[in-house]
């Protein structure tokens, strides 16, 4: 991803990196992210960063982390301590994949029937039409139902992605919609997943814009 934009405009950024597939399966993505915000946290002043002004983002699986941390943030669920952790102000989800019962019955370059597709893998190589309640709790609609408060969310999407169906986001903005949270859905015309044509200073700007306005 091409975050220098971001960067330059005087936000400070942490790639978190997390236990891969197929070595590490749900939740342990989104226990890592919430730890290393922890560090994050406890290391603040060291690192001459403002937690009072967080925001989460994540592109492709990360995505799918950074929405299901949104979605649980602060909550004794998909996290391996009672420690809190600093409030967040907004999340920035980027192509990720929302939900894995729906995910398979739209055109994709992926075949998402298959249990080494990645979101089979993400559950142990299992299909999640056919472990139902498993797929379930792994995908981002079952924490929203629940949640009583989320912060903003931002939606971008290219509507020529490949791996991860265009309407997978259309869900998810929708499902905030009927939910009464508060989301802003980008569509990138003729942008794959990720690459060149998705990073501009187009899509820049938005998040950029995004940021701004949740931490004012």
């Amino acid at each position: 991803m091409e975050f220098k934009d971001i960067v330059t405009a005087g936000y400070a950024m942490a790639i978190i990196e997390y236990a891969p597939l197929p070595d590490a399966i749900f939740p342990s993505q989104v226990e890592d992210a919430k730890m290393a915000v922890r560090y994050l946290a406890k290391h603040a002043e060291e690192l001459e960063i403002d937690v009072d002004r967080l925001l989460l983002c994540g592109d492709s699986s990360g995505g799918h982390t950074a929405l299901m941390a949104w979605s649980t943030w602060n909550k004794p669920v998909l996290d391996t301590s009672e420690v809190p952790l600093p409030e967040i102000r907004g999340c920035i989800n980027l192509y990720g994949v929302y939900d894995l019962l729906t995910i398979y019955n739209k055109e994709s370059g992926v075949d998402h029937r298959k249990p080494t597709s990645p979101d089979s893998l993400i559950i142990g190589g299992r299909l999640p039409e056919e472990y139902p309640e498993v797929a379930e709790k792994a995908s981002v609609p079952y924490y929203i139902k629940q949640a009583e408060e989320l912060v903003p969310l931002l939606i971008i999407h290219g509507n020529k992605d490949t791996l991860v169906p265009f309407e997978q986001s259309v869900e998810l903005y929708e499902f905030c919609k009927e939910k009464e949270v508060q989301a802003t859905f980008y569509c990138v015309d003729g942008a794959d997943h990720g690459g060149p044509t998705f990073y501009t200073e187009e899509v820049s700007r938005i998040m950029i814009d995004f940021i701004e306005a949740c931490i004012q």
